[in-house]
C-alpha cells in the first residue's frame, strides 16, 4: 500500500507532539506525499493551542517542500449529541477537520447506543471530514451503522 498524505497530524503546537510545521511538510516530502493536514488539538483539550492559532492558519503557505498543505484542526466530540468544541463558522474556516473524542472532554464509559448516536451525529456535520482514533474501549459503537451514515 502507497500512503499518499497524513491528514491527522499535530505540531509542536498542541504540547504532546514534538515537531514543527516546516520538520513535517520536510518529513512528509521525504515520504512521498502528497498532502498533509495540520490539525492540532481544538481549544477544549489541556494542550491545544490559542483559538488565534487556527484563525491565523490563513497565513500559512499551501505548498511547503513540495507537499500540498492544509490546515485545520481535530475538533473535540463534547457531547452525545455530536457537539464540537468549534462553532461552526470557525469549522467552515478550517481545510480539514478531523472529529475525536478525547476522555478530558467526554470523561467516563458511554454505552453502545451513546457513541453510536454521537457519531451519527458527528457525520451529520458537513464540515468534519473524518473521524479520529475511534476505537477507544471507553466508546464502543455500531461500526457498520456508523460507516454507512
Amino acid at each position: 500500500m502507497q500512503i499518499i498524505a497524513d491528514l491527522h497530524t499535530h505540531t509542536l503546537s498542541a504540547t504532546h507532539a514534538f515537531n514543527t510545521l516546516d520538520e513535517m511538510a520536510a518529513k512528509a516530502a521525504a515520504l512521498g506525499y502528497a498532502a498533509l493536514a495540520i490539525t492540532d488539538h481544538g481549544p477544549a483539550m489541556p494542550d491545544a493551542p490559542h483559538m488565534w492559532h487556527f484563525a491565523n492558519q490563513t497565513a500559512l503557505p499551501l505548498v511547503l517542500h513540495g507537499v500540498a498543505m492544509m490546515y485545520g484542526a481535530e475538533a473535540n466530540v463534547m457531547d452525545t449529541n455530536g457537539g464540537l468544541d468549534f462553532a461552526q463558522s470557525r469549522l467552515r474556516a478550517l481545510d480539514w477537520v478531523v472529529a475525536s473524542i478525547h476522555s478530558p472532554c467526554i470523561p467516563g464509559l458511554l454505552t453502545e447506543k451513546e457513541a453510536t448516536r454521537l457519531w451519527l451525529a458527528v457525520a451529520e456535520n458537513p464540515y468534519v471530514d473524518c473521524i479520529g482514533h475511534s476505537e477507544q474501549q471507553n466508546y464502543r459503537y455500531d461500526y457498520d451503522l456508523v460507516t454507512k451514515a
